[in-house]
């Protein structure tokens, strides 16, 4: 947790009830479509009102400014409909689905309302980090599987982030809770610091949530739109808490029900818990696109910073524009660029293994077969070490999701909108992870996210999900959507057309201690895979693992030994 990247604008208002739809063209309609009341989840929304006069050809971030409240604390139906499984956990598949239209709302915002024959839609989504999750995983994997280390490293990390973030040391929260939640809301109360590992948990229903976003860079007809996700901690009303909020988090009033509970006139202090990148594009409606009738293509005004933070942002966000040009004029699907250098060695000790691993099987197999004991037979050495150390192949790890594509479930422009597509993506990559782990995940980030086709609504969408690299406790999780479709000139049924869609990769941490089983590539094309993921995951700024292969068996032998021994 840290400082608020996207603080309230101070002319920000809340916006009254009927007036929602207007604000919120995407998110209201597709609520509603899905039977998901805006009123009815008592969502608070807030908004910059637009300036008077014409449309500038460019506007300050903040005038793009909308932020949504979720008060889980105060509303018991909206914590049914996000809560995970039967645990006090958030659903962060429907929230990634409120995210993506609530993006979308943004860009229109920077639009000055969506041009006559136009549409927003998602590009792709550069990022999305869960900061709090990200410290602790990266910790865990690069202490590797002892948990007293990996403990240890998690605090550390934590408490470095929050230093980073913040400036000063972290200040001391009380969280409250409406009461009657049961007795997880009594330890929720117990005071807690910034750098404490109770703050790496997931994001809870204990706290209420808020999604913050603008623009942050524009092109010719494209949008970067910066998402914030923070939580809220009932900050002790005394000096130190507002001098706190001024540095770390932002302070605003709390709500009737948290003050109530609380029994004093307390403030509600919002936290940092994830940031993401979604890149929205103008493009011209079906209908206008194909009539002509568009009048040319529309241009998108333009982004002047003005602020400090906007103008980090701006820069941020030109660069990763810049870097996914380049990516994109490579014409390389898997890498990028051409292995090289340590990559090549790499590749080659993936292969290596493999080979002494066949060969060392093969043996053994000889050798049971001409000794022909019956108390051995079927018992080699290699079936005899335990499961979770061998490399898997990686398309044992592979899993599949088939989904039929409801009307319930579309957009502004009548296909499926892609809220839905990512939180059908989220949990099956988690679904895989968690067959592969053999124990529960959590969500640590989401990236390079690509919208290549509309999904139609009748189509059949099958999912293809497999663990392409993994790394102490972490996995990543590749998935790739395609749709199948009858073409209205076909007459037979089996005549399909079939085509990707999205392709999505996911980074989740298995929780526990005992180390994960490496996958292994069998053919070129899952090498490239498995490189593209290195590269990905060191890029991103986690510790890069010793390949577990034959000079690392020994030490996962011993961390596997100590953690059955604790």
């Amino acid at each position: 947790m840290g400082k608020i990247v996207i603080p309230r604008p101070p002319n920000a208002v809340v916006a009254e009830e009927n007036g929602c739809p207007a604000v919120l063209p995407f998110t209201y309609n597709i609520s509603a479509f899905r039977g998901r009341s805006f009123e009815e989840r008592g969502l608070l929304l807030h908004y910059t009102p637009p300036q008077a006069g014409p449309a500038p050809k460019q506007r300050p971030p903040s005038d793009s400014y909308l932020s949504i409240t979720y008060p889980f604390t105060s509303n018991e139906l909206l914590r049914d409909q996000y809560q995970r499984f039967s645990s006090p956990f958030l659903r962060v598949g429907l929230l990634l689905e409120d995210m993506d239209s609530f993006a979308a709302d943004v860009a229109t915002r920077h639009l000055g309302g969506l041009p006559p024959g136009y549409t927003v839609v998602t590009a792709t989504v550069d990022k999305v980090a869960f900061a709090t999750a990200r410290t602790a995983a990266g910790a865990a994997a690069a202490a590797g599987a002892d948990s007293t280390t990996a403990a240890a490293a998690a605090d550390e990390a934590a408490g470095e982030a929050a230093a980073a973030d913040v400036g000063s040391p972290p200040h001391k929260l009380q969280r409250q809770l409406p009461p009657g939640w049961g007795p997880a809301a009594q330890q929720q109360q117990q005071p807690v610091s910034g750098d404490s590992a109770t703050l790496q948990s997931p994001l809870t229903l204990h706290s209420d949530l808020r999604l913050a976003g603008q623009v942050a860079w524009a092109g010719r007809t494209s949008m970067e739109v910066v998402v914030e996700v923070s939580t809220a901690a009932v900050a002790l009303p005394d000096a130190s808490a507002e001098a706190a909020a001024a540095e770390d988090g932002e302070l605003d009033d709390a709500p009737p029900a948290a003050a109530a509970a609380a029994g004093a006139s307390y403030s509600r202090r919002w936290l940092h818990r994830a940031i993401a990148h979604f890149i929205m594009v103008l493009r011209p409606t079906g209908s206008s696109s194909s009539s002509g009738s568009s009048g040319g293509v529309v241009a998108v005004p333009g982004v002047v910073p003005g602020t400090a933070l906007e103008q980090l942002h701006f820069d941020a966000a030109a660069e990763r524009s810049a870097a996914n040009r380049a990516r994109r004029a490579s014409k390389r699907l898997l890498t990028g660029t051409e292995p090289a250098g340590d990559e090549v060695s790499l590749l080659y000790e993936l292969a290596e293994e493999q080979l002494q691993r066949q060969i060392q099987q093969r043996e053994e197999h000889e050798a049971l077969s001409w000794a022909g004991s019956a108390s051995t037979a079927g018992r080699s050495p290699t079936s005899m070490q335990p499961p979770c150390l061998g490399p898997v192949p990686m398309s044992r790890s592979s899993q599949s999701h088939l989904a039929i594509m409801h009307r319930q479930d579309r957009n502004n422009a009548g296909s499926i909108f892609g809220g839905h597509l990512l939180r059908l993506a989220a949990e099956l990559a988690y679904s895989t992870a968690v067959l592969h782990a053999g124990r529960h995940c959590e969500a640590v980030a989401m990236g390079d996210v690509a919208f290549k086709q509309p999904v139609p609504i009748g189509c059949v969408l099958e999912m293809r999900a497999k663990v392409v690299y993994t790394a102490g406790a972490l996995m990543r999780v590749t998935v790739v959507a395609t749709k199948h479709q009858q073409l209205m000139e076909q007459r037979s049924a089996s005549e399909l057309q079939s085509s990707v869609t999205n392709d999505f990769t996911f980074v989740l941490a298995a929780v526990g201690s005992a180390p994960l089983r490496p996958v292994e590539p069998e053919s070129l094309r899952e090498a490239l895979q498995y490189l593209a993921a290195h590269r990905q995951h060191t890029s991103d700024g986690y510790s890069a693992p010793a390949l577990l292969l034959r000079d690392g068996m020994e030490h996962v032998l011993l961390a596997g030994e100590g953690a059955a021994a604790h």
